[in-house]
């Protein structure tokens, strides 16, 4: 009894194991590969296409020559590409990737030409308004230069200059010279130089001007010209010089 009811438990236990089915085998994940193809709207590939691509697995790359990349190894799903070259406009482009191989061709736009901008003109320089010239007044004045002379006579003073007259045109001085009146100079007038007495030696530069003995000698002296004035013989050189171009600058008064 104890046998048989042993060997009805051993049938039903493999009854109850053929019974049961077997799980069938997971099946594997298979990668996808996204091609994507760049071209112009011309159909000519875009070569250094910057390419970015985001969703399930994020991935980027450059077009190569043809405008072609190849995004391997991607999961399934929904993606979101952008696209960035700098001579064209950016485009953005969603896609379903599924199982096995996708593919993906966009044409990009050529980027709006830049408008040239001419900058504005610069403005006029504003010319400063010259300063409103107050012009001396000037006396008519007649003097005889003898007669002057003989009041206002060098006597023992080395150099004697006087002031005759003072205008907006010139500056007229009466020069007495004893002693070498050396290294003048005037950078703003040319001097007119007319010897009235005496005799002497006028240098101007390096070029010297012997003046005879007596009133009659003219000399010019250019503006910014070095000059000197050394008498020669007893008595004074006297020369009446006149200051032509710029306005008389003297304060003092005329002599009399």
């Amino acid at each position: 009894m104890h046998t048989l009811s042993t060997a009805l438990l051993i049938l039903a236990a493999s009854a109850g194991a053929s019974a049961q089915t077997p799980a069938p085998p997971r099946a594997a994940s298979n990668p996808s590969t996204l091609s994507v193809h760049v071209t112009d709207k011309s159909g000519n590939g875009i070569a250094n296409v910057a390419i970015a691509l985001s969703g399930p697995v994020d991935r980027s790359g450059m077009s190569g020559p043809d405008g072609s990349l190849a995004f391997r190894s991607m999961r399934a799903g929904t993606y979101r590409l952008r696209f960035e070259h700098e001579g064209f406009v950016t485009l953005e482009r969603e896609v379903v990737l599924t199982r096995g191989a996708g593919e993906v061709s966009v044409a990009l736009n050529p980027s709006p030409v830049k408008p040239v901008v001419t900058p504005p003109p610069a403005p006029a320089p504003v010319v400063p308004r010259p300063a409103e010239r107050t012009l001396r007044t000037v006396e008519p004045r007649a003097l005889g230069l003898v007669d002057f002379i003989n009041r206002n006579f060098i006597g023992s003073e080395p150099q004697k200059i006087s002031l005759l007259a003072c205008s907006d045109g010139g500056t007229a001085r009466l020069i007495q010279v004893k002693e070498p009146l050396a290294n003048q100079q005037d950078d703003t007038a040319d001097q007119l130089l007319y010897v009235v007495a005496g005799g002497g030696v006028v240098r101007v530069k390096e070029q010297s001007y012997q003046a005879a003995s007596g009133a009659g000698w003219f000399i010019v002296i250019p503006r910014g010209a070095q000059y000197s004035i050394r008498r020669e013989g007893r008595n004074p050189l006297i020369a009446l010089a006149v200051a032509v171009g710029p306005s008389c600058t003297e304060t003092a008064p005329l002599a009399k």
